[in-house]
């Protein structure tokens, strides 16, 4: 028969005969034997878990996926049979390996980590940044200024992550992504160098992609006009003088009545771990990113038996049958919930394995109005119901204060010149000589 070479643990096995090649091929596939020493076999927690992990990956760029496959291999060679304490091997690991293994790995490895991380306060993992690569063919006045770009938001990544700052491993590719697609659509009608883009190029540009926010692209025009110290005055020049670039169209949101028919709906047509996240979305205003990812440890129990969660720095309680869905959720992990001390779960996304992949569930659960829309409807509906603190709603929601700015403007009140309800009836009563 013949002989494949096992992608998760690097024994030899043999294939049935006539058995195709696959991308991947383990022990665990159909027509495949199990290898001598398959980690599935070996009965240890950290075997079985590190099995999971390499066989069912999650949907990862390739990039990642070799780091989190390096990272899983290592373990498995460092701390398999007779070898070193998982605590002392984590102390030398690799931070960005140890992310990916937090992130993506199975739940039972990341149960494993995060049993042996509470002893190490001072192992931060670390998520690794997304590259944002700059396309060759462009030409150097083009690339340049944004490999110079690059550079200074990397440089400004760095600064932040060390001073304390959380920032998304996604920083610097997302604030590429939007000047690298300008420079293709630059290079295709001609345009080689920044400063000699009209105003009319940029706007042909945000119109062929209506999806993209003007705002987005003030930061690096910003940088690009200050990196020219000497710009070619002659042919065609940029001057920012476009009202379209100093327009920002106030957010989209539902009315509370609108928002509390789609949950309805929602709640009719999706399973229990779906509405849930709905809900976390449209009903606590969270980004879909953090509902997605919710873990153990911003979940907890009151001691009237409510379900309080802390998305961002506060706890909150949740309605009866959503908390009730999470809880159900949480008691399903392979750890111990709730606990006294909700600081001393693993941060275990509870909710992830019983959901499709994020990008499926944006056109799934929020159709036809989008996420985004979604959770601005929810803080909208706070504001409605007198939750008008922006600190407050801040450190609840994690919603952005100059968010919540432009949500205000949706209210059918300036809510900082709002009287006291109190203060004019008590004028009322003097007018009226009332003694109420």
């Amino acid at each position: 028969m013949p002989i494949r070479t096992c992608d998760i643990c690097g024994d030899a096995i043999e294939a049935a005969p006539g058995k195709k090649a696959r991308k991947r091929i383990h022990c665990g596939r159909t027509g495949y034997s199990r290898a001598v020493s398959c980690w599935a076999a070996r009965g240890t927690r950290l075997h079985s878990a590190a099995y999971a992990t390499m066989r069912n990956p999650s949907r990862l760029q390739s990039g990642k996926r070799d780091i989190l496959f390096a990272a899983t291999r290592d373990l498995v060679a460092a701390c398999g049979v007779d070898g070193e304490p998982l605590v002392e091997y984590l102390r030398r690991a690799n931070r960005v390996g140890l992310g990916m293994l937090l992130r993506s790995g199975s739940i039972d490895m990341q149960v494993l980590l995060h049993e042996a991380l509470v002893h190490l306060p001072d192992v931060v993992p670390i998520d690794p940044p997304r590259a944002a690569s700059i396309p060759d063919y462009l030409p150097e006045g083009l690339r340049d200024v944004l490999a110079e770009y690059r550079r200074t938001l990397e440089a400004r990544y760095e600064m932040l992550t060390k001073k304390g700052h959380t920032r998304s491993n996604e920083y610097v590719y997302e604030r590429m992504r939007i000047p690298i697609r300008l420079a293709k659509f630059l290079h295709e009608r001609g345009v080689n160098r920044w400063d000699v883009m009209r105003d009319n190029d940029a706007n042909e540009f945000l119109a062929a992609n209506p999806r993209i926010k003007s705002y987005k692209l003030l930061h690096f025009f910003r940088f690009a006009t200050g990196k020219m110290l000497r710009p070619d005055r002659r042919g065609r020049h940029h001057k920012m003088t476009s009202a379209r670039f100093a327009r920002r169209e106030p957010p989209k949101a539902l009315q509370p009545k609108t928002l509390e028919a789609f949950l309805a709906s929602a709640r009719e047509r999706m399973t229990p771990a779906e509405y849930a996240f709905v809900w976390l979305v449209g009903g606590a205003g969270l980004r879909a990113t953090v509902a997605h990812a919710l873990s153990l440890d911003r979940i907890t129990l009151a001691e009237d038996g409510r379900v309080l969660i802390r998305p961002h720095s506060a706890w909150v309680p949740t309605p009866s049958h959503v908390g009730n869905v999470l809880a159900d959720y949480a008691r399903l992990a392979p750890v111990a919930w709730p606990a006294n001390d909700p600081d001393s779960v693993p941060a275990v996304r509870f909710l992830k394995p019983y959901l499709p992949r994020l990008n499926d569930l944006y056109s799934r659960c929020f159709a036809p109005y989008g996420a985004n829309m979604i959770r601005n409807s929810g803080l909208l509906r706070a504001m409605y119901r007198g939750h008008n603190d922006r600190v407050v709603v801040h450190f609840v929601t994690g919603a952005s204060m100059s968010g919540l700015a432009r949500l205000e403007h949706l209210l059918p009140v300036d809510m900082h010149h709002r009287v006291d309800p109190a203060l004019v009836r008590a004028r009322n009563n003097k007018i009226l000589a009332s003694d109420e």
